[in-house]
């Protein structure tokens, strides 16, 4: 709380000559005011994103290329391509950009070349995001050669093998690497051949209803609408200014929403919610989310390869009873890597872990640990890892399992992930997709091994699991391109029943997106996958 207060009564937010005091009676009208955590900043550039708030801040200033639905997250819709087709063989996708469409920092038209290039240089500068196109087949080989701007207006997409379109273009076209920079700008600002990254890790150069114009790391984050209301092509954009305030603790933004000195509440535990609730001035939304809270358990420590001790740590959560307590309203209990709601999920009853502290002692055991074991759980600080640690913990320690929980910043924690610097741990990941491909081309996926490889995106490979020997890795690959329906949700289901049984991961909750408003604002779009901000309206 002190930390709170010292933040509250130092900082006045300055955006465009206008000063946002902390105490208002209530915020502006043309303004939208969110208290979040800020402390996992690394980047704008829509090529190396990877962290979670920092692609929903994205989502609101880099339109994509094709949109998915603000309702219906499986539905697609035009968005800087206004209209696509596919060849009968399935290996080649024209697009046709929209016409009118301007980057709003330079007055530049947005051109077909903006897009391919945008697209090739998440492959060529070997940024965070190029497994999402080098899952497909893209390398920087060939890249610029399947890729390419044909005339002003068209976009060609080639493939080395056919995919199930729908899919392809669900994981390729509606997220961070189909958002179109303004690559005239951009190659002003490369320097040592980096692409412009540099330059983009503070600078946001692309088209959508908002610009960045101030982020500061455990700070502020401002973004401004670019124009009037009517400027941007897709709907009216009320909302003329957004600042998302440092604030990682869900009962301070609580007591900031109670008190109107913000708008949305972006960080709501479960003891929090029925304060929400009883308040008549707030509301609260909620959307079940395609992510997950789980331990990762690294293969590079020797004790934490034998599949008997991975099972053991899928035994040590009591999951109903933590859903209905802990994880109220926050998360519920779920064992594999494919979301509910995402197409291919397995039902709840096809899982069948459960607390069972004898079977855990007794696959320890088995796997040469009688007495136990003692490991490092690196974790969150922010609700709920520390809630899950302990629970998990508490159990551990019944059965001579001893793990030492380590906090740390998301930056860090991750840092470790992506470096395999680590024995266990709690972490969280999400998928852009309504596909179960989305999950398991990470999680049940490592095309490579290698501590060289450093594939970042992959989770499979932070964990150094060898999904190769257990046919995973071709299984996965087969369900990109069956077309099929029934066949694809059969071959979904096996690598689930083998994921459960074997993987590093013991999942535990599937996220449940809670954002608490003010009733003053109005039409914030909240789905599985995303939250927009463009589409809000204030009430006096």
């Amino acid at each position: 709380m002190r930390k709170f207060i010292s933040f509250s009564l130092a900082v006045g937010i300055i955006a465009a000559g206008v000063v946002i005091q902390p105490a208002l009676a209530k915020t502006p009208n043309d303004t939208l005011v969110m208290a979040w955590s800020l402390s996992i900043y690394r980047t704008l550039d829509p090529a190396d994103v990877g962290e979670a708030f920092v692609d929903e801040v994205m989502n609101n200033v880099c339109d994509a290329a094709i949109f998915l639905d603000y309702d219906d997250p499986s539905k697609l819709v035009p968005g800087i391509v206004e209209s696509w087709s596919v060849s009968d063989d399935a290996q080649t996708y024209t697009f046709k950009i929209r016409q009118g469409l301007k980057f709003p920092g330079t007055g530049n038209p947005v051109r077909a070349e903006d897009l391919a290039w945008s697209m090739q240089r998440v492959v060529l500068g070997k940024f965070n995001s190029s497994a999402n196109l080098t899952e497909w087949g893209y390398t920087p080989e060939n890249i610029e050669e399947l890729i390419q701007a044909t005339d002003a207006s068209t976009v060609t997409l080639k493939t080395t093998q056919p995919y199930a379109p729908g899919l392809f273009l669900a994981s390729v076209m509606t997220g961070r690497i189909a958002f179109t920079l303004d690559k005239e700008e951009v190659v002003k600002h490369v320097k040592d051949n980096d692409y412009g990254n540099g330059w983009l890790q503070s600078t946001s150069a692309c088209t959508g209803p908002y610009s960045v114009k101030t982020w500061k790391a455990n700070d502020v984050f401002i973004m401004e609408r670019n124009g009037d209301e009517n400027a941007y092509w897709r709907h009216p954009v009320s909302i003329k200014r957004i600042v998302i305030r440092h604030v990682p603790e869900s009962g301070a933004e609580r007591l900031l929403l109670e008190k109107n000195d913000i708008d949305v509440a972006r960080l709501v535990a479960s003891a929090d919610l029925g304060a929400i609730d009883a308040n008549p001035d707030l509301k609260l939304i909620s959307s079940s989310e395609y992510s997950y809270w789980y331990i990762g358990l690294c293969q590079c420590d020797d004790d934490l390869t034998d599949v008997r001790v991975r099972q053991a740590f899928k035994y040590l959560m009591d999951y109903q009873s933590m859903e209905d307590t802990a994880m109220k309203n926050v998360g519920i209990w779920r064992q594999s890597a494919v979301p509910a709601g995402s197409f291919g999920a397995i039902p709840r009853a096809d899982e069948y872990y459960r607390l069972d502290l004898e079977k855990a002692k007794e696959l320890l055991t088995a796997a040469g640990f009688p007495n136990g074991m003692k490991k490092t759980l690196i974790i969150d600080s922010q609700f709920p890892f520390p809630l899950i640690a302990q629970h998990v913990k508490e159990n551990a320690a019944k059965i001579g399992l001893e793990l030492e929980i380590q906090q740390m910043a998301p930056a860090q924690l991750y840092g470790k992930f992506r470096g395999r610097d680590f024995e266990t741990g709690v972490f969280r990941w999400s998928t852009n997709v309504a596909d179960a491909n989305g999950m398991l081309s990470r999680h049940a996926y490592n095309p490579d091994n290698s501590d060289e490889a450093n594939l970042t995106m992959f989770p499979a490979w932070r964990t150094g699991w060898n999904t190769k020997e257990l046919g995973l890795n071709e299984m996965v690959d087969q369900g990109k391109v069956e077309v099929d329906t029934e066949k694809r949700l059969a071959l979904y289901k096996k690598i689930q029943e083998i994921q459960l049984r074997e993987s590093p991961f013991a999942y535990y909750f599937q996220g449940v997106r809670n954002v608490a408003v003010s009733k003053r604002v109005k039409g914030l779009k909240v789905n599985p996958l995303k939250v927009f901000y463009a589409t809000v309206t204030k009430d006096d």
